[in-house]
């Protein structure tokens, strides 16, 4: 519980707290309670997480190939999510590992500087149980754009109908090996001198053509 000095101090305070008054400072002050970057649009990153970023966004796009803006669209919000997780994880085991130094502390203090010391313990539950609240919010959403991601590829990977052809017009066709040949000439001739000579013929006649015959066969 407060003391009345306390009280009387944070009201001497609050008076002479006017809030910022340059344009930049209005700036910043209205992006102080996103400055961790959890329930925005953007990503905020310091200096030394950009690296660990485009890595972490590279493994997602050659995970998932998209293969247009909107599939590119939805892996870059997943990664983003999944990424909030982690910094959300980063904050919680930070968190947790101040409310053990503060619980230490308090066993240690005096009758004086406990009140000081239970209030933050108090503002850290409060802090650790609104980033358990984020993280159910990313973990929510990240599930969601997997569903997505993963209903389109299975669309993609699914086969496509094969293309109907026509069917051949109805008609006989004779197969190559009884296709009918055309007579050759030298068999024409042979059936001719055969017929002559079923007709009838003189001796000589039968002669010249029996010596045909036998240049032909």
């Amino acid at each position: 519980m407060s003391t009345a000095a306390q009280i009387k101090a944070n009201q001497e305070n609050s008076k002479r707290s006017t809030g910022p008054t340059s344009q930049l400072g209005s700036e910043r002050s209205s992006r102080n309670a996103v400055r961790h970057g959890l329930t925005g649009q953007t990503v905020v990153l310091t200096p030394e997480e950009t690296e660990s970023y485009a890595e972490h966004v590279r493994e997602y796009m050659a995970r998932y190939e998209p293969s247009d803006h909107y599939q590119r669209q939805l892996v870059q919000d997943l990664a983003d999510s999944d990424w909030g997780i982690h910094q959300i994880f980063l904050l919680q085991s930070a968190t947790i590992s101040y409310m053990q130094t503060l619980s230490r502390r308090l066993a240690e203090a005096d009758a004086e500087a406990a009140p000081a010391i239970e209030a933050s313990d108090a503002r850290a539950v409060r802090k650790l149980a609104t980033l358990n609240s984020y993280e159910n919010r990313k973990r929510r959403a990240s599930k969601m754009l997997r569903e997505q991601i993963d209903e389109i590829m299975l669309q993609e990977a699914a086969p496509k109908p094969k293309e109907t052809k026509p069917e051949p017009e109805i008609g006989f066709v004779y197969p190559e090996a009884v296709k009918p040949t055309q007579p050759k000439p030298q068999d024409t001739d042979l059936n001719a001198l055969l017929d002559r000579l079923d007709a009838g013929v003189t001796p000589e006649e039968e002669a010249e053509i029996y010596k045909k015959l036998d240049t032909m066969l």
